[in-house]
């Protein structure tokens, strides 16, 4: 190996120096095995597991970078959570506001039917008096039929008994045996008996008219009861659906109301969640302008460290050149030169002391750096999470004006319920009405058949009376004066009977157009009922699929309240998380206090370093100026001196001639060269145990120990 392979600083170094310059390689990696314990202090301060404390350094910050990751994945998981929750919370606002319309859809519904059934009402009342009416009439014809047939058993010469009841065909009888006593007394005109007949014959139309006209009305009657009834039973089926919804909207408010409940419940930890924001963002505002303040105080010292390292390798030139012009001198000056190099050690000490604080500060600094940056890291986070917060924030006070409006609309809704109850007792009432007209009708129905039965009888007495007067013969032997004021009479009844006739024509026309007119509103109210049981059976569709939705709406409830609990577990992990970044920030901010007081005793040690340094400085100068006026004194002793070095190297080769000098500087160079394995075998075994540490050396210093040993051994071996 030649010199040129090691580097010029070792080249010009001598021995002594080469050991102070190892022995402050030892010190720095004394320094760094020291810093790396802190190092490793600070990580099992923090709640780390075993398993990774165990580990080595780097596997602990892949694991708090690691953690820091999964916080912020956790953070984003839990942003996503929050936005699908208040997209399902929005879908079920939807759903319970499409149900509130279809509810007001279903009572518009009811509205129309109770309008309905109030004209169906009214019609049945119409009706009633109609049929009153023409009950009425009925009794007035009958009574008109007692008086023609007292006419006729007074035209008859029949005696009539009030208290017998009337019995037509005896009468028939005994007119017809009168009228042909009558016959051979007296003869009256064919064409008065004519008159009758065909009077009787209309008479006869008339009353089956009237009889088919009672048969319609009666089926009609018929029609309407069951009507009636088909109409009270969906009422009940709507009176069961309406309490049915209505107790689905009970469920429903309660439901609400847990959500209200719920609701506010993550409004307060929301608002709790923010005053710790803000407590933590001001302390963090706090530490960042402390840490801006070391920053400028740190770089003020670098500078002034800067300045100092400069004049210290100005006077370190200097010292060189001095030790240049001292190397040509006598013994004398060698002592002097023995001083300076004390004078020198002392200052490379105070150069190594000075560096080993330069490179504490600068491991301080890379710190401080990596504090900040830290730092730097949790308020993006923390930025992040004020983000997050106001959006949640914003999102809950939507939701409150989203759960106020369905509130006033509850309440609407309330009130609308509470007008269906009372037109559902209103339809009760009118039940029980129609239950009271159905049994008039019946009774109307038993009265009309009564009728039919006594119009039968009368119709077969008027047949019979039409053909006993077709068989009379009027005798003309009888004296024509009662029997002719007898026909007059008949004649006068006959016309009263024609007007009789001709009202009872008018009011039948009325009553054909009346029965017209209800069988147009009977359609129309068949049509009517045919569009109820559509929409009837349509709003079972609807109730049917309204309760699918409600039963879909539960299961989604009871899915955001899982989602809502876990998402307030995750707001609690954190808030743990948030307390173990204060604690680390704590224990940050008392590792910057340790930093400045170190700093500050630092500061006062390059101070006292300093002022030792300018007066050993002073003290140099004074000597070196003391050892030139010696030179200059000494310049004539050294020719003396010449002739005294030459017998002294005479000396030296008598003694070099000896071979007892030889072999006992062997043996010393030995001993030294042992020793330096010895050296060599500790500073391996150090390099070893540190590697085994984790702390990595420096290659360019084994490089440099490696040949310096070397380089030791070669020139021991030279010499030998």
């Amino acid at each position: 190996m030649s010199e040129a392979t090691f580097p010029e600083d070792l080249i010009s170094l001598e021995m002594m120096d080469r050991l102070g310059w190892l022995v402050e390689q030892k010190k720095i990696a004394d320094i760094i095995f020291s810093e790396h314990h802190k190092v490793k202090d600070i990580l099992s301060s923090v709640d780390i597991p075993h398993s990774v404390l165990t580990g080595e350094l780097d596997s602990q910050i892949s694991w708090l970078v690691s953690s820091l990751n999964q916080a912020k994945d956790d953070v984003v998981r839990l942003h996503n959570e929050c936005s699908d929750m208040s997209v399902k919370l929005a879908a079920h606002e939807s759903k319970l506001v499409s149900m509130h319309e279809e509810i007001d859809r279903l009572t518009i519904i009811l509205l129309e039917e109770k309008q309905e059934k109030d004209i169906l009402l009214n019609e049945h009342s119409e009706l009633m008096f109609l049929y009153n009416a023409a009950a009425n009439k009925l009794s007035v014809v009958s009574s008109q039929n007692n008086e023609l047939v007292k006419a006729f058993a007074e035209f008859s010469d029949v005696s009539l008994e009030a208290n017998e009841p009337l019995d037509t065909a005896k009468l028939v009888q005994q007119s017809f045996n009168n009228i042909q006593l009558r016959r051979k007394s007296s003869s009256v005109d064919s064409e008065s008996f004519e008159k009758l007949q065909t009077l009787l014959y209309t008479l006869d139309q008339e009353s089956t008219l009237c009889k088919i006209v009672l048969e319609e009305d009666v089926i009609d009657r018929t029609e309407r009861a069951g009507e009636l009834q088909k109409m009270t039973h969906e009422i009940i089926v709507l009176k069961n659906e309406k309490d049915s919804l209505q107790k689905d909207l009970e469920r429903v408010e309660e439901k609400s109301s847990l959500l209200r409940e719920k609701l506010s419940m993550a409004v307060k930890k929301g608002k709790g969640l923010v005053h710790e924001r803000e407590g933590l963002k001001k302390v963090l505002d706090e530490k960042s302008s402390e840490i801006e303040n070391l920053k400028q105080i740190l770089d003020k010292k670098n500078s002034e460290i800067e300045k100092l390292t400069y004049a210290l390798y100005e006077n370190k030139s200097e010292m060189d050149n001095m030790q240049e012009i001292l190397a040509g001198k006598n013994s004398e000056i060698e002592k002097l030169k023995q001083d300076l190099v004390e004078d020198k050690s002392v200052a490379d000490s105070l150069k190594q002391v000075l560096d080993g604080k330069n490179s504490e500060i600068e491991k301080f600094r890379h710190a401080l750096d990596e504090s900040s940056l830290e730092i730097e890291n949790l308020k993006q986070a923390l930025a992040e999470k004020e983000a997050e917060a106001d959006k949640i924030w914003k999102e809950l006070d939507a939701k409150n004006m989203d759960i106020e409006n369905l509130e006033h609309k509850m309440e609407l809704r309330e009130s609308a319920i509470m007008d269906l109850k009372e037109q559902a007792e209103h339809l009760s009432l009118q039940s029980a009405h129609f239950e009271k007209l159905q049994a008039d009708i019946t009774t109307l129905n038993d009265e009309k058949v009564k009728l039919e039965s006594m119009l039968e009888e009368a119709k077969v007495h008027w047949g019979t009376l039409a053909d006993s007067i077709s068989n009379l013969a009027l005798p003309v032997d009888q004296p024509l004066e009662q029997p002719l004021d007898k026909i007059s009479q008949i004649t006068q009844y006959i016309k009263e009977t024609e007007a009789a006739k001709s009202s009872l024509d008018n009011e039948l026309q009325k009553a054909n157009e009346q029965i017209s007119l209800n069988a147009s509103r009977f359609s129309d109210a068949l049509s009517t009922i045919s569009m109820l049981e559509d929409e009837i059976s349509k709003l079972k569709d609807y109730i049917s699929s309204s309760t699918e939705e409600k039963r879909q709406i539960q299961l989604h409830t009871a899915a955001v309240e899982e989602e809502l609990e876990k998402t307030n577990k995750e707001l609690a992990l954190n808030a743990n998380k948030l307390e173990d970044a204060n604690t680390t920030i704590n224990s940050l901010q008392d590792e910057l206090s340790l930093a400045r007081s170190n700093l500050t005793s630092l500061e006062a040690e390059k101070n006292d370093a300093h002022v030792k340094y300018q007066t050993e400085l002073s003290v140099l100068n004074a000597k070196l100026t003391k050892c030139l006026e010696e030179l200059d004194k000494t310049h004539g002793h050294l020719q003396s001196h010449s002739t005294e070095h030459h017998g002294y190297l005479e000396k030296l080769g008598t003694l070099i001639l000896d071979d007892s000098l030889v072999s006992l500087m062997t043996k010393e160079f030995g001993k030294t060269i042992s020793s330096l394995r010895d050296m060599g075998l500790i500073v391996k075994s150090m390099h070893e145990q540190l590697t085994a540490k984790g702390i990595q050396c420096d290659p360019v210093l084994e490089v440099i120990l490696f040949f310096s040993f070397n380089y030791r051994l070669l020139l021991f071996c030279s010499m030998l």
